[in-house]
């Protein structure tokens, strides 16, 4: 039975941390990726990579082989190293993985994997959705508004959506309020997209925190709040969503130019931090706008600092990762 998506409160809680999301593979996934994220980091990185691909050698081990399709997603990003992963994830999806399904259907849905895709998806999808990944199943729902790969089923696709959403999938949300932003259901609704947003934001989907910024800092939910989008953008850049890079330079610049920022705060913590994400944007972004703005920001710090600040931003910003800000 769809549940009902109740309204949030008005305090915000980020700082507090993000709940464990309700859909399993959500957590499963999420979960897994820190920890083999921890293990490259650890002193016996190579035990345990010569450990997984033990593990993963007997066939029969689905979490084995999707641990390590997971791993090589992380440490090679060449397409050779994608469509090795997805051959690791399919086979544990034969083994009936729910994780690996639904990493299956995504190798098919971004085109890694192309034998019969249409079948594939619906195969693979399907079969995670059924044993609860609600991800899994607005995967197909998106499917379906898009019309590309499988035909076009608005109604169907958002209903499969809004379901999965009401059943706690973080990016089930982001989709529906994509659809309420965009006016898929009538008229733009701002403020139930909100909501949605909010819900996300709270298991940490940095989409969902992304999305919200810039509803609050346009005032598109009738709460307009140029501090909440500020805090917002840097949720979503500390967790490396590359379109939140500019966003937190951006919101940054405008205090600059608007006359709010000394001379003081620029060479400060404000300037540090103006320039580590104008730096990712420029670097990570692959827009031509968005390298050019960040640019630009970059060019009038360089002038409004000293030398040696500037210098030493630079050095610090190669050894600075986004969580760390």
């Amino acid at each position: 039975m769809r549940k009902t998506i109740t309204a949030i409160v008005a305090t915000w809680m980020l700082c507090s941390g993000p709940v464990l999301a309700a859909d399993p593979v959500d957590r499963y996934l999420a979960t897994t990726r820190a920890e083999i994220r921890k293990e490259l980091q650890g002193d016996a990185a190579s035990a345990y990579v010569a450990n997984l691909y033990s593990r993963a050698l007997s066939q029969d081990d689905p979490r084995a082989l999707t641990e390590l399709g997971l791993m090589t997603t992380m440490t090679r990003r060449d397409a050779e190293g994608r469509r090795e992963a997805c051959g690791y994830f399919e086979k544990a999806a034969e083994l009936g993985f729910a994780a690996a399904q639904f990493l299956s259907g995504n190798c098919y849905a971004d085109g890694t994997l192309t034998a019969d895709r249409a079948a594939a998806l619906e195969r693979w999808y399907g079969a995670a959705a059924a044993q609860g990944a609600w991800s899994a199943q607005c995967a197909l729902g998106r499917l379906l508004m898009d019309g590309d790969l499988l035909p076009r089923d608005t109604p169907r696709g958002f209903a499969l959506c809004e379901e999965a959403a009401g059943n706690g999938s973080a990016s089930a949300a982001v989709t529906v309020a994509r659809a309420h932003i965009a006016g898929w259901t009538g008229a733009p609704d701002y403020v139930t997209a909100g909501r949605y947003l909010e819900t996300a934001t709270r298991d940490g989907n940095a989409e969902a925190a992304y999305l919200l910024s810039i509803l609050h800092f346009d005032g598109l939910r009738k709460l307009q709040s140029q501090e909440q989008a500020l805090q917002l953008s840097d949720f979503a850049a500390k967790r490396s969503h590359v379109p939140a890079f500019i966003l937190s330079a951006r919101y940054r610049m405008n205090q600059l130019t608007g006359g709010g920022i000394g001379t003081n705060e620029i060479r400060g913590d404000f300037g540090w931090r103006l320039y580590f994400w104008a730096t990712m944007a420029e670097r990570h972004d692959l827009d031509r706008a968005v390298r050019r703005e960040a640019r630009r920001i970059l060019s009038v710090l360089k002038q409004a600092v000293p030398s040696d600040i500037y210098s030493r931003w630079t050095d610090a910003a190669a050894r600075t990762r986004p969580v760390q800000m």
